[in-house]
């Protein structure tokens, strides 16, 4: 995708809904501490396996960027950055760009 910049994605995770891109809205710095019970973590770390069950990814305590976007489809979605110049020179700096979705599996 011409002039998109990549986001990459561990795993399929269902938040994605299959989008091939997105526009950054938002990037705000965050800490945060990991409960499996909370409901973030069942959004934002879910994903199916091969074999079709639902798995989800390791988010250790820590701070973050949490970044919104909305997809080609309109369709919101999180995820979290750790929080380092490289990444707020990445994010921060383009909120309002697209980025192209990379799933890396």
């Amino acid at each position: 995708m011409e002039n998109f910049l990549p986001i990459r994605f561990k795993h399929n995770f269902l938040k994605l809904e299959n989008q091939s891109s997105a526009q950054l809205i938002l990037a705000k710095e965050i800490n945060f501490k990991n409960d499996k019970d909370f409901v973030f973590v069942n959004y934002d770390a879910a994903y199916l396996t091969d074999d079709c069950s639902i798995k989800f990814h390791d988010l250790p305590d820590g701070k973050y960027l949490l970044l919104l976007f909305v997809g080609y489809d309109n369709i919101l979605f999180t995820t979290l950055r750790k929080n380092n110049k490289e990444n707020r020179e990445k994010y921060a700096k383009n909120v309002g760009r697209y980025f192209e979705i990379i799933i890396e599996e």
